[in-house]
């Protein structure tokens, strides 16, 4: 377990640092805007290591809410990052097993 941001202040287009994915066949995102605006959660994945980053998903939060989202049993990638395309408070958190 572990989180890229944790209840913190984050700007618009702000990338998060990169956590590692690999080693766990269970994967599970968990997302909390405290802001006062919708903000876009887009999860970014590097499967090989070598700095390529590609679009997995983009999850929508609204203001004040918090949502989940499970990956695939088994899925696996070497890093996973975010990005936010508003300024808000925000918890980006991993857990894994």
């Amino acid at each position: 377990m572990g989180a890229v941001w944790l209840n913190d202040s984050v700007k618009s287009g702000e990338i998060s640092d990169p956590f590692l994915m690999t080693g766990f066949d269970k994967k599970t995102i968990h997302l909390n805007n405290n802001g006062e605006n919708m903000v876009e959660f887009k999860i970014e994945i590097d499967f090989l290591g070598d700095g390529e980053w590609n679009t997995f998903k983009t999850i929508k939060v609204n203001a004040h809410e918090y949502s989940f989202y499970t990956f695939p049993n088994g899925y696996n990638a070497h890093w996973v990052r975010l990005i936010v395309d508003k300024s808000s408070i925000v918890t980006g958190q991993f857990m894994y097993n």
